[in-house]
């Protein structure tokens, strides 16, 4: 526990906060008018001494869907891969983000927000073509 509530609590915020700046991070101009509104179901998963995995499902949204008459908030998987030199150290050396789902024509899978995240989160993605975005960040 922490003074400002449960560390869980603080690291769905921190992970929430990171997934919108690593949209700004994407090569691909149309994935920066994207944030997320939330982040469920939340699985953290120590894979080596230095190297976290953070799997889960988020809430989204993007400037374009706005404009139209439906719900500008969807659901969709994430993976967070977090490198660190050693387990002493803050700053990440490395970080793989992977999010969304993409449909056969290449365009993200725009789930309704209020479906199963842990459906979502079951049937993500295996490999990284497969991701709307799956971008590695160094130095970051």
């Amino acid at each position: 526990m922490s003074e400002r509530g449960p560390i869980d609590g603080q690291i769905v915020s921190l992970l929430e906060s990171f997934l919108c700046d690593a949209f700004c991070h994407s090569p691909d101009g149309q994935h920066w008018n994207w944030w997320t509104d939330g982040v469920l179901c939340v699985q953290l998963e120590q894979l080596g001494v230095a190297t976290f995995l953070a799997v889960g499902a988020t809430i989204w949204a993007d400037d374009l869907t706005l404009t139209d008459d439906q719900s500008p908030f969807f659901l969709a998987p994430f993976e967070l891969e977090f490198y660190f030199s050693s387990p002493q150290d803050v700053d990440f050396e490395r970080t793989i983000v992977r999010f969304g789902q993409l449909q056969s024509n290449g365009r993200i899978i725009r789930q309704p927000w209020g479906d199963n995240a842990m459906k979502v989160i079951e049937t993500r993605p295996q490999a990284d073509s497969d991701w709307a975005i799956a971008i590695e960040l160094t130095g970051y």
